[in-house]
């Protein structure tokens, strides 16, 4: 073997271990940045609701459109309502776990649960109450709350319509250290359903909200969504359910918009008639 090459793997060798080991076994995060100063001021909490809805526009790539775009395109390239699609492993069916768009939908929906999970622990009463917020500013943080329980059940029934048999993540979990269990999909059907109906008198009322942020006809939506296909998940039909909580949608104002093509301008922002749960981009 070459002389200079073994000096080389020697001096590579040396600082490796030099370098690679501390005698402080106590480490800490290096940018700073921990829960209690993240969530020192109520501009903190606002920061951390932002990230749970961020990443339904942008989930780690900012050409391909963010979550609900994957997961429209895992629903209908395999089917005849795409005309084309870019890859032709789903328009063909091809699919396994290496597909990258099944593998990247499946971890960024988990760590999105993951998100809303830490925020929930950091938002529980007596925690908000001891950092000092009182008043509207705990009452805000109330409503964050239910807007972050909305989207994990968001992201859960996403979950469970591509999966069937997801993990099962949860704030009491991750508080604990504990790894999380498959959940059946019945289970994951009445959690789900729990969750929204829970939240339903904690959301604010239709059309009030910010743009952007969900409110009761978003609960109602995705309860309807989920009532729909309900026995695919349990075996059980859900159409008198369905068709409830559609209602509950149309009679809060709602309506199909005149000219579809306007759905899909520039200004779309305007079309408050149709969409209930928007996601700007």
């Amino acid at each position: 073997m070459n002389k200079r090459y073994i000096k080389f793997i020697g001096v590579l060798f040396f600082f490796t271990v030099l370098f690679s080991c501390t005698d402080d076994l106590e480490r800490f995060p290096t940018n700073g940045l921990t829960s209690e100063s993240q969530f020192s001021t109520f501009e903190g909490y606002t920061q951390a609701l932002t990230t749970i809805y961020g990443v339904s526009n942008n989930n780690g790539q900012s050409w391909d459109g963010g979550i609900f775009r994957k997961y429209f395109a895992l629903q209908e390239a395999p089917t005849d309502v795409t005309i084309q699609y870019w890859n032709p492993n789903l328009t063909e069916l091809n699919w396994s776990s290496d597909t990258w768009e099944i593998a990247h939908m499946y971890t960024t929906l988990i760590t999105n649960i993951s998100y809303a999970n830490n925020f929930l622990l950091e938002a529980e009463p007596g925690l908000v109450a001891s950092r000092g917020y009182t008043g509207s500013e705990a009452e805000e943080i109330e409503i964050y709350v239910a807007e972050a329980r909305f989207m994990r059940a968001w992201y859960y029934w996403m979950m469970l319509d591509l999966f069937g048999n997801p993990p099962f993540p949860n704030e009491e979990q991750l508080k604990n250290s504990e790894i999380p269990e498959q959940i059946q999909s019945a289970e994951l059907f009445a959690y789900i359903e729990s969750e929204l109906k829970t939240i339903e008198g904690q959301l604010l009322a239709p059309r009030s909200n910010e743009y952007g942020r969900v409110d009761k006809a978003a609960a109602w939506g995705l309860l309807s969504r989920l009532y729909l296909n309900g026995e695919v998940y349990t075996g059980q039909a859900y159409n008198t359910e369905a068709i409830t909580y559609s209602k509950k949608v149309i009679d809060a104002g709602y309506s199909l918009e005149s000219n579809y093509e306007w759905l899909m301008l520039g200004d779309n922002n305007l079309c408050t008639n149709e969409f209930i749960f928007s996601i700007p981009f």
